[in-house]
């Protein structure tokens, strides 16, 4: 094999990796939006995120009733 075509082989191996990453992760996008998750689903993974920096709580309200409340990292509803 002459040595002109090992970068040009190098180059499209290179091409056809990064055109697959591509794919793969719009493939892997549009199957996670397309995952339905309820609401109360929704509300605690906010609060696992809320927790994962140090929050102290979750309070959802909707149409001015409490729907969600999480207290996190050693708080309760007694704290104030």
């Amino acid at each position: 094999m002459p040595k002109v075509l090992i970068p040009k082989i190098m180059k499209n191996l290179l091409s056809l990796i990064a055109l697959s990453s591509i794919f793969c992760a719009f493939a892997c996008s549009v199957k996670a939006q397309n995952k339905q998750i309820s609401e109360q689903e929704r509300y605690k993974l906010a609060a696992d995120y809320s927790k994962q920096f140090r929050g102290l709580s979750v309070l959802i309200i909707k149409s001015g009733k409490v729907v969600f409340e999480d207290y996190q990292n050693g708080y309760s509803t007694d704290d104030s």
